[in-house]
């Protein structure tokens, strides 16, 4: 099982076991992480086990919040921690 930070991580990883000689029988399964094109196009290929969509937009717009709050010294009030130093996002 390979199971990598990034799709593109991952389909690196995949080309390079294919050139290695990549069968049925010694195959791997790859994991990646993102939800990009080219991930979705690996699995629907069958080359990768699965993708999931990171949330980029949602932890983006978290940090501006965040930082905005640190530098304003205003906001940081409406923002939930957990453990009063993690953001999660669902």
């Amino acid at each position: 099982m390979v199971i990598a930070n990034s799709d593109s991580m991952v389909i690196g990883a995949v080309d390079a076991y294919e050139k290695l000689g990549n069968t049925e029988s010694n195959n791997l399964y790859f994991f990646g992480i993102d939800g990009t094109k080219e991930g979705l196009k690996a699995v629907q290929a069958g080359k990768m086990y699965e993708t999931v969509d990171n949330e980029k937009e949602g932890k983006a717009k978290e940090m501006v919040k965040i930082n905005t709050a640190a530098v304003t010294g205003k906001g940081m009030e409406n923002i939930t921690f957990k453990n009063k130093k993690c953001v999660y996002l669902q």
